[in-house]
């Protein structure tokens, strides 16, 4: 994936300052209309280039919506990568600090949300197999990552692991909806953090011995 480290720099050849302009007028098109309906026609543009550079670089608009996603799944991981988590060793805490990071990002990054998890849910055949090859690195997004070695020994027998994991992604996408959806602000974090961690805390307890 380093082949979009080249769009970091200042010192660009036309080819890459082609390509950057590309990428990021797909990412309004593929944002705004989805895949089947975006058009390589508006991208190009919008993007200020020839039409035939798209497919020259690109091969097929499938390949585009490919490299789009690679490209901001690189972006957000490095933003992810730049969380400290030091001094938080409570897997609920962790936990918080991720998803309230991951709704946040999102929330600012509407377009690049809706690339990724088109790719995600719902990817063209062509690439689905490209894109799916790199789920792993989307895992740590995920309540599964963050609670693959949770303690079920404080829950009740009558819940198997999958099941308290399930439950709480869905008081997660509930939690997401009042949150965003509803056009809670960020500006207070702290408030926001601590009335979520308080949520899943109660949720929790319904499942506890």
């Amino acid at each position: 994936m380093t082949r979009w480290s080249i769009f970091r720099g200042d010192s660009l050849t036309r080819k890459e300052i082609a390509m950057r302009k590309i990428i990021e007028a797909s990412l309004i098109e593929f944002g705004t209309k989805g895949y089947e309906l975006a058009s390589t026609n508006s991208i190009y543009k919008a993007a200020g280039v020839s039409k035939g550079s798209i497919f020259l670089y690109f091969k097929s608009k499938a390949e585009l919506f490919y490299e789009v996603f690679k490209y901001y799944l690189i972006v957000l991981n490095d933003e992810l990568n730049k969380l400290n988590f030091d001094g938080i060793n409570d897997v609920f805490d962790k936990m918080m600090e991720v998803v309230l990071w991951k709704m946040k990002y999102f929330s600012m990054r509407p377009l690049e949300s809706k690339v990724l998890m088109e790719a995600v849910l719902s990817p063209p055949k062509e690439v689905e197999a490209k894109i799916m090859s790199h789920i792993d690195e989307l895992t740590i997004l995920s309540t599964s990552y963050l609670f693959k070695d949770i303690d079920m020994n404080h829950f009740s027998s009558d819940y198997s692991k999958d099941e308290v994991i399930d439950y709480i992604q869905i008081g997660l996408n509930g939690l997401q909806h009042e949150i965003i959806n509803k056009g809670n602000s960020f500006d207070n974090y702290d408030l926001v953090r601590k009335k979520s961690l308080k949520f899943i805390k109660t949720l929790l307890k319904g499942m506890e011995k």
